[in-house]
């Protein structure tokens, strides 16, 4: 819950070890990345897991703090 609203649980679409062993998640999903839903879905998992790469629709995506909270490379 945040600010009194109830949110859904981000559950990526795969977890990838990398053959150097790291992990990294990866969405596939088809989505608005203007959705401040998945925005803040996004930055709360920056901020739980900060080393961990996330790329979404084969984009990089990266924490930054700024009002979105996520920027896209």
């Amino acid at each position: 819950m945040v600010n009194g609203k109830v949110f859904k649980t981000w559950k990526a679409d795969f977890k990838v070890i990398e053959n150097d062993n790291s992990i990294s998640v990866h969405e596939a999903k088809g989505f608005n990345r203007s959705d401040d839903n998945f925005r803040l879905k996004l930055s709360l998992f920056f901020i739980n897991y900060p080393a961990t790469p996330v790329y979404v629709n084969k984009r990089r995506v990266t924490y930054m703090h700024t009002p979105k909270g996520v920027k896209w490379k």
